[in-house]
């Protein structure tokens, strides 16, 4: 385990877990098993579900964001960016 977020939607708690392999494991609460989605090929670093729930945006060791919608057909990434951190004197 590299990242953890948790949230409520609809009264139902969900659970996202990074690995070092690049996925995230989903644990929904009234489900026995967590569902497991290869995101991407990096160690992921960050997880953060957004305040309704629907996204969840994943941090990776190569400095790209993926926004992934958390529904329960979902299995594709919606967004993919990536960022150049700039130090301001």
């Amino acid at each position: 385990m590299t990242a953890l977020d948790a949230t409520s939607v609809a009264g139902e708690y969900i659970i996202a877990v990074g690995t070092a392999s690049g996925n995230v494991i989903l644990k929904r609460e009234f489900s026995r098993l967590g569902a497991n989605y290869p995101i991407c090929h990096n160690y992921i670093t960050t997880l953060k579900f957004s305040p309704d729930g629907q996204i969840l945006a994943i941090g990776d060791k190569e400095c790209q964001i993926h926004l992934w919608p958390v529904n329960q057909n979902s299995t594709q990434i919606a967004y993919k960016l990536s960022y150049v951190l700039i130090n301001v004197i």
